[in-house]
């Protein structure tokens, strides 16, 4: 009995093959349809299978591949292809199975069309034999949200499902959580940000993954709905709120703007502020690190120029300054290095730090 199948695959095969060549005249194609993996089923219990359409083409001529289809699951969802001479092309592709569904162990004839300039062909293919397909179980879980922690700059905690959340524009704040599924699944996510107001949608995550990390731009009222999805089962969301204010748009100097600055060198660490004078080695580099906070929702920028301090000329000038600033000093002598912070377009009053060259 066995023989026989094996023969009678054959035997398709070949007439498959000659009718290409004599319909067509397009020398020897090639068409096998296999390695099916289950995928599961779908939401109507139809399985899902996942296979591969291998297409050879000998020396004959070019010709593209139109339509794929199974005599009662209809159409499979492929691109056109087009195949020149002397070539093999594996082809993945995704079946759903209609009843009467494929036995497990059982094959199914499939039905090609290609053409060839304009000369339409048709062909029938018998697949290989198909694995057993049962249900992965994959559910929504009732419980399947596990506890949120939620971080706000650093700082974190353990929220749920609801939480309303008060934010700045200058607060960053992470979520990080997971749902659980029932079945031998993971759960993939998809995500909405939207105005509570108004309901315009702010921003679409499809996908969306944790950790969600976000900076809100502008105050207002926003809700943020993470739905996860268990095979083809979109399960319960999770909703969060988020109330923004205190977002300054503008960008001013600010009085109390510089921070501390540490000065490392071969000797250890120093604390400096604007106007200090420190002592360092000639030809031993020295680095500077601080910072300047402007007023506003901004981040300063700098220019700092390096001047000789008993004549004023400049040593070098530093157009694009960032911190932490590195300089190894060739020279004794006294220097004074002026950084002047930029907060949006006006530039704030400098900080200068003296550096006693020995």
């Amino acid at each position: 009995m066995k023989k026989f199948l094996l023969l009678t695959v054959a035997a398709l095969l070949a007439v498959a093959h000659i009718s290409a060549q004599q319909d067509c005249n397009c020398g020897s194609i090639k068409f096998l349809i296999g390695q099916w993996k289950c995928q599961g089923k779908n939401a109507s219990g139809y399985p899902v299978y996942s296979g591969v359409l291998n297409v050879g083409n000998g020396p004959g001529c070019t010709f593209k591949l139109q339509q794929f289809m199974q005599q009662v699951g209809g159409d499979v969802s492929i691109a056109p292809l087009t195949v020149p001479p002397n070539t093999v092309v594996n082809v993945p592709f995704t079946f759903t199975d209609h009843p009467p569904f494929i036995g497990a162990g059982n094959t199914a004839h499939f039905i090609l069309v290609f053409t060839r300039g304009d000369k339409k062909c048709k062909i029938e293919i018998q697949s290989d034999k198909f694995p057993p397909c049962t249900d992965t179980g994959c559910k929504c879980n009732p419980a399947g949200w596990g506890a949120v922690v939620a971080s706000i700059n650093g700082v974190s905690k353990t929220v749920k499902c609801g939480y309303q959340f008060g934010l700045t524009c200058a607060d960053t704040i992470s979520l990080k959580s997971i749902y659980k599924c029932i079945g031998n699944c993971e759960a993939k996510y998809v995500a909405v940000l939207k105005n509570a107001v108004t309901g315009v949608v702010i921003q679409n995550f499809s996908p969306f993954s944790f950790p969600w990390n976000y900076k809100f731009t502008t105050p207002g009222t926003y809700t943020l709905e993470i739905t996860p999805i268990c095979g083809d089962n979109k399960c319960t969301p999770c909703r969060f709120s988020f109330t923004v204010k205190n977002c300054d748009t503008a960008c001013d100097c600010n009085p109390n703007g510089w921070s501390k600055f540490e000065l490392s060198t071969a000797t250890g660490i120093k604390t400096l502020a604007c106007g200090d004078k420190v002592a360092v080695k000639k030809g031993s580099p020295a680095k500077l690190n601080g910072k300047y906070t402007c007023k506003g929702n901004c981040a300063a920028r700098y220019t700092a120029v390096l001047r000789n301090n008993a004549t004023g000329a400049v040593v070098q000038t530093f157009p694009a300054f960032s911190f932490p600033f590195a300089y190894n000093f060739p020279a004794a002598g006294i220097f004074r290095l002026e950084i002047t912070p930029i907060c949006g377009n006006k530039k704030c009053p400098p900080c200068v730090i003296y550096f006693v060259v020995q």
